[in-house]
């Protein structure tokens, strides 16, 4: 257990938006394990208060480094401070930092609104990887790109912010790939709904603009709701998926981890909508064992959960493949094409 408890002793990471919210619980699951973490934010107090309290409770230490991570001096500074912290060292990188615009209609955004929203959603996590790269590729370390869902599954009156999300997980897939040959891994969490200041701000939005709830609590169960275990994640829940993502997965690389699969999943549609898609597929309406459909299904079913599908180009697909997949996601093991057409 005491080995177990210290695992990361001796690494060094930077996490960015460290102070609140994701990035505190990124914090807290690292120096819980033993690590050395240099975490930077704008907000001071917040950050001064929690380096004291982690620094107290250890067994890792903390260095909170006040930055404005749109600044490109500032996050030059924040990586030297960091590597005279971690005795010219870094293993980790978590970019997190970013915010979300109040909810509104594309209408309302102008194009000034976008690019500040990528100054600090996309490139600070650009600009910053561009600096510990080097770093981290001599001790073949990890970095961690806090994602979100939205990326994958959209958001109502967000396009902005989706935008940005969608940019941190196409940076995540292409660095992964590059960085691999440098012994580096690059992954990705994409979570769903985390109690966090973010997340109160974005329900007050939605509650305000009448479109998810009459109350800030009423979209708080709704977003609750949404979670197949019925409640909101946690910080320290994402947490400890950084901290897998760093220290455990050494090999995994490319990853996109959502951290809410029902959001994920009733976001593709319904399994009646992908029963009555994968009926117009050649079926025998023999038994799931024999019919040609129902093979393709468990190939297909394979492919997907080894991963090996997530990898094949998009062009290399064929239409029936996507169908089945989805399909076999919603029904189950047994054949939904079989199903529909004895129904």
């Amino acid at each position: 257990m005491a080995k177990s408890a210290l695992a990361s002793a001796g690494r060094v990471a930077l996490v960015t938006g460290g102070s609140a919210g994701i990035g505190r619980g990124c914090v807290e699951a690292l120096v819980g394990d033993g690590a050395f973490v240099a975490f930077c934010s704008n907000q001071a107090e917040e950050g001064r208060q929690l380096e004291a309290a982690l620094n107290t409770a250890g067994p890792g230490r903390a260095l909170f480094i006040e930055v404005d991570c749109r600044n490109a001096a500032d996050l030059e500074a924040a990586v030297n401070q960091t590597l005279s912290f971690g005795s010219n060292r870094l293993d980790w990188l978590i970019n997190n930092v970013g915010t979300h615009p109040d909810h509104a209609p594309i209408d309302h955004f102008s194009l000034d609104d976008l690019r500040s929203l990528m100054e600090l959603n996309v490139y600070s996590a650009f600009s910053l990887t561009r600096l510990c790269l080097p770093h981290i590729r001599a001790s073949k370390g990890a970095i961690v790109n806090i994602s979100s869902l939205v990326a994958v599954i959209g958001q109502h009156h967000a396009v902005t912010y989706v935008i940005t999300k969608s940019a941190i997980s196409g940076f995540t897939r292409a660095l992964a790939i590059d960085e691999a040959v440098h012994g580096v891994r690059v992954n990705a969490i994409c979570p769903g709904a985390v109690h966090t200041p973010l997340l109160l701000s974005n329900a007050n939005s939605l509650a305000a603009e009448g479109g998810g709830g009459d109350t800030t609590e009423d979209q708080l169960a709704r977003y609750a709701s949404d979670s197949l275990f019925n409640r909101l994640g946690s910080i320290e829940e994402i947490g400890a998926a950084c901290l897998f993502l760093c220290r455990w997965a050494t090999y995994c690389t490319g990853i996109e981890l959502p951290d809410d699969e029902k959001a994920l999943a009733q976001s593709s549609g319904s399994s009646s909508d992908f029963a009555a898609a994968a009926a117009a597929l050649p079926c025998s309406g023999r038994r799931s064992r024999g019919c040609r459909s129902c093979r393709a299904v468990r190939r297909a079913e394979i492919r997907y959960r080894n991963g090996q599908l997530l990898l094949r180009p998009l062009s290399s697909l064929l239409h029936s493949d996507l169908i089945i997949v989805v399909c076999s996601w919603f029904s189950g093991r047994c054949c939904c094409c079989c199903r529909a057409r004895r129904s």
